[in-house]
């Protein structure tokens, strides 16, 4: 939620969950140049600083640049495979994969997987509902211009608002 390019309005964050594989893909390609390699190795540029700010303060990001070490450190934990991580086009494809050990020592796909349960109910649980039924036309349009830190009269510029009382109440208090 935090990572997307919500420029590209009408893509959703599409979530695909297969007896193998969990499937993320989020719109927007990597920002100001960042490479897959940049991301493993820590290095993090913040898109939205304002929904990172709001994901800070409760609770759901704990240190700039530490959530793909995160991640990896969850998928050992589970016994699954370091995730598949790609921009391609302008989207990020992120894998996810499992796999258990069967009786004779073969890996073989279980189609329960405490790691997409994990994924898929942290994502429902806490991201949906803090942030879907508050994300208004309003404040898509507001997101789709701020790439970077903006004073409150360059924001009403950019998005040709005169009244700053409606900008506030309409627009910025909202976000």
């Amino acid at each position: 939620m935090v990572h997307r390019d919500y420029s590209n309005f009408g893509r959703d964050i599409k979530l695909g969950i297969y007896d193998d594989l969990l499937n993320i893909v989020s719109p927007g390609g990597l920002p100001n140049g960042l490479t897959p390699a940049d991301l493993r190795q820590g290095r993090s540029e913040i898109r939205n600083r304002v929904l990172a700010r709001v994901f800070k303060e409760l609770g759901y990001i704990e240190q700039w640049g530490s959530g793909i070490a995160r991640i990896k450190q969850l998928c050992l934990e589970a016994d699954s495979p370091e995730p598949k991580i790609r921009e391609q086009g302008d989207f990020i494809d992120w894998e996810f994969y499992r796999l258990e050990q069967t009786e004779e020592g073969e890996d073989a796909i279980e189609p329960e997987s405490a790691l997409t349960d994990h994924v898929t109910g942290h994502v429902t649980d806490h991201v949906t509902g803090h942030v879907t039924g508050h994300v208004t036309e309003e404040i898509l349009r507001l997101l789709s211009v701020i790439d970077d830190e903006h004073s409150r009269n360059d924001l009403q510029v950019r998005l040709q608002l005169k009244h700053r009382d409606n900008f506030m109440n309409v627009y910025l208090l909202p976000a």
